[in-house]
């Protein structure tokens, strides 16, 4: 929209100056004074358009956004223009395209010297990613339309967009019975878990707190509880494929936004998490402690 406005203003500019000429030449050879006068009527809001044009340097546009999203929330955005000049500042429209998120315009109806003009809008994160700054174009072509002042500005902006997931009820790989049979518990090792496993004579280096003195007047010699050792079940998930379509309706957004909901619910259920992918240098695996690590790490996973 923004090239087909340009596009327009010079086409309109163009023909009121090609107009001016031909009545400057018409007038020359009429001898018709009139016509010159005319001729000035026609190419002079051009002329004034270029003097009175807004000059755009001075002016500062600010985005502030929330630091992190997931895809498809709406994020409240504010976008402003602080007008450092000197002079007035007439109508200026302010155009957003931050990579994050969808396009915005404002319009904003004029700034005195030293003010700002802001509001509040409304933007959806689209586009799953780790995002340091995008660009914002502030244009003009106040008084007559004819002459358009222009000026982009790259503005630093983090956000980290995480990819959509939502919350399982169910996940029947993870959902498996608790081992309670004395013959499969013969497995356990023992460790530190809370979980008893047995008793056993004391050993140098035992915790004193762990004898089992009822036994150890028993037998005459000190006996110490065993407990079974933590095991914290362990998941691997493998993030690989073509990607198809346009973010974020593409298979390979998919298949992250599916990772991510697994992960989360193994994570809610005690597991510990793994990620394998390809990378450059053959493959990737990566241990994710958290919720929020797990999201970080994915709002940057490359097909």
């Amino acid at each position: 929209v923004a090239v087909q406005i340009a596009v327009r203003e010079q086409v309109k500019a163009g023909a009121f100056l090609v107009t001016g000429a031909l009545l400057v030449v018409v007038g020359s050879t009429a001898q018709a004074g009139w016509l010159f006068v005319l001729a000035a009527g026609v190419t002079g809001p051009v002329f004034a358009s270029m003097l009175l044009a807004p000059r755009l340097r001075s002016c500062r546009p600010v985005r502030r956004s929330p630091q992190r999203a997931s895809v498809g929330d709406t994020l409240s955005t504010v976008l402003a223009v602080h007008n450092g000049g000197r002079r007035y500042l007439p109508l200026v429209r302010l155009e957003d395209d931050f990579p994050a998120t969808n396009k915005l315009a404002i319009l904003c109806e004029g700034i005195a010297a030293g003010a700002t003009a802001e509001t509040k809008v409304e933007a959806v994160a689209h586009r799953r990613g780790r995002y340091e700054s995008g660009a914002v174009t502030m244009w003009s072509s106040w008084p007559f339309g004819l002459v358009r002042s222009s000026r982009t500005i790259e503005i630093a902006s983090s956000v980290v967009v995480t990819p959509r997931w939502v919350e399982l009820a169910a996940f029947s790989a993870l959902d498996l019975a608790p081992t309670t049979s004395p013959h499969e518990r013969g497995l356990d090792t023992a460790g530190t878990g809370e979980e008893l496993l047995g008793v056993r004579e004391y050993r140098a280096g035992d915790d004193a707190r762990r004898v089992h003195w009822r036994s150890s007047a028993r037998i005459g010699r000190l006996i110490v509880r065993e407990y079974e050792e933590e095991r914290s079940p362990h998941v691997t998930i493998v993030l690989a494929g073509d990607d198809h379509g346009t973010p974020p309706d593409s298979c390979f957004e998919a298949l992250v936004s599916a990772a991510a909901s697994v992960a989360l619910y193994a994570m809610d259920r005690g597991h510990r998490v793994d990620f394998v992918r390809a990378a450059e240098s053959g493959v990737e695996r990566v241990t994710l402690s958290g919720p929020v690590q797990l999201l970080d790490w994915l709002a940057t996973a490359q097909s």
